[in-house]
């Protein structure tokens, strides 16, 4: 698969996932609750925003370094 096409699609994946986490931040506000258990259980001990960073953070950073493993 073509290089620039991988990046795009690791690009699309790190949005979304960004997306996702504010969007999950705003709806917990506004009263709805994470069914999620890893990241319910981490919520107790942090606020909703870096438990959502704390959790997406690590796969996007391991997913970038595994692209750029599998380049060489």
């Amino acid at each position: 698969m073509n290089r620039c096409i991988v990046w795009l699609l690791y690009f699309t994946v790190c949005v979304y996932s960004l997306l996702d986490a504010y969007q999950t931040k705003l709806l917990i506000e506004l009263g709805a609750r994470e069914v999620n258990p890893l990241l319910s259980w981490i919520m107790n001990f942090a606020d909703v925003l870096p438990a959502l960073l704390c959790v997406k953070l690590p796969f996007l950073i391991g997913l970038g370094v595994l692209l750029i493993v599998e380049r060489n």
